[in-house]
């Protein structure tokens, strides 16, 4: 049987930030930071981030800032003291 590969939809930090309700200077930071997935692409290699994986990872970081972690600590959950 063949296996089907599914293209990984990317999205612009815009519309990222649209779909989380979080603003776009939020999900730049927390690229900065290390903590959010994303590929260079397009004609300008800007930031695309791949869907599933950084609005599930925004979602982890978002239960973690629940919990009064700070950015180190949450830094180190999602990292695994890997910093990238």
């Amino acid at each position: 049987m063949k296996e089907k590969t599914e293209k990984k939809k990317l999205l612009k930090p815009s519309v990222l930030a649209e779909k989380t309700g979080l603003r776009v200077s939020t999900i730049k930071f927390w690229t900065q930071e290390g903590l959010l997935p994303y590929e260079q692409g397009g004609a300008r290699l800007m930031r695309r981030y791949p869907e599933r994986e950084a609005i599930k990872r925004i979602s982890e970081i978002l239960k973690l800032k629940e919990k009064r972690l700070t950015l180190p600590e949450i830094k180190e959950i999602i990292l695994g003291g890997n910093d990238e």
